[in-house]
């Protein structure tokens, strides 16, 4: 029976699309962040995304 309930909060937490979009965001970002040494200019660049964009990104995945 616990082995059913595990499986079905599994299942559910698979279908939380935002949540694990910002999962691959941050880690792509980091990624990049660490790629580039931390520069974020070519961090974005990499990504191919806006420096503003990558600012606003990580503002809101609480990224520093």
């Amino acid at each position: 029976a616990q082995e059913a309930i595990e499986q079905r909060q599994t299942a559910r937490n698979d279908f939380n699309l935002k949540g694990l979009l910002q999962e691959l965001e941050t880690r792509i970002i980091r990624e990049a962040l660490e790629t580039t040494q931390h520069n974020r200019t070519k961090a974005a660049k990499l990504m191919g995304i806006t420096f503003r964009s990558l600012r606003y990104r990580l503002e809101r995945l609480g990224i520093e």
